[in-house]
């Protein structure tokens, strides 16, 4: 059976539904224009990474119906490309296609560009981790902006694919614990960062997520020198070793998982082993 879905603009008391649920306009309507493609540009400040297997396709079958329009903003004179990059690259290689139909925004800067890029990526079509932290911190958010901070200082970068030393594919986890302790998120991201740089290896949850859920089982939190340096001189290999080995006894793979191998390596051999009110 199909559903009825309701589309009157007022309540059933005869009341506005804008005024009587609050809803918001978030900027002013565009314009459409017809713009020559070589006036449009990309800013790679917000922008996600442009997919060479994705360009290719478009360019290979153009579509007039599934280009739709290119959402621009525009800057003076010039035309930033807010969402359509990849329909963008793959006009600018064919010899047919000389201008595209666009829908230009006047946004006050680059910004309110990037909050658009969001806004069109996130409420209409998925958009991954990485490409979100990076317009996120772009347009201002406090998390995105400490996430971006941590991985140039340590010397990371975000990674959507591959074995890249220092690479981070956890980006939303990354975003989600920034947000919730800013200090801890700084705190394990320096360690694992660093020892996973020495070992010419990607950054991944495991040991972040496993040392996140430590922190209250350990005296002075992750923060404490002894446990830092006992967990450094273990290494990156050894510890997803048997975080990796946990996971296959365990038959799970999650945090509480990688948190025991953890304390488990980091206790072995000592006398005064590490535990809730206890590191000493």
């Amino acid at each position: 059976m199909s559903r009825v879905v309701e589309i009157s603009e007022r309540t059933p008391q005869n009341v506005d539904k804008v005024t009587a649920y609050k809803w918001q306009m978030l900027d002013a309507p565009g314009d459409l224009m017809w713009i020559p493609k070589t006036a449009l540009r990309v800013d790679p400040v917000y922008q996600r990474d442009a997919l060479e297997e994705r360009v290719s396709r478009i360019t290979k079958a153009w579509s007039w119906v599934a280009c739709g329009v290119i959402e621009v903003s525009r800057r003076g004179e010039e035309y930033w490309v807010i969402d359509g990059q990849h329909r963008v690259l793959a006009a600018m290689r064919r010899s047919d296609i000389q201008t595209l139909p666009c829908i230009v925004f006047e946004v006050s800067g680059v910004k309110e560009e990037a909050q658009g890029f969001l806004n069109a990526n996130t409420t209409v079509k998925p958009i991954t981790a990485m490409a979100r932290a990076k317009a996120m911190a772009v347009a201002g958010d406090p998390a995105a902006e400490l996430v971006r901070t941590m991985l140039e200082q340590v010397g990371l970068h975000p990674l959507s694919g591959g074995q890249a030393a220092g690479g981070v594919r956890c980006m939303a986890w990354c975003l989600k614990k920034a947000k919730e302790n800013p200090d801890l998120f700084c705190t394990i991201i320096t360690i694992v960062g660093e020892m996973c740089l020495a070992a010419n290896l990607p950054v991944a949850e495991t040991l972040m997520g496993g040392l996140w859920l430590l922190n209250p089982r350990i005296d002075g939190g992750i923060g404490n020198a002894r446990f830092i340096d006992r967990v450094r001189q273990i290494g990156a290999v050894r510890l997803l070793d048997v975080c990796k080995r946990a996971e296959l006894l365990a038959g799970q793979r999650n945090a509480n998982v990688w948190s025991r191998a953890i304390l488990e390596e980091v206790n072995k051999g000592l006398r005064n082993k590490f535990s809730k009110g206890d590191a000493t």
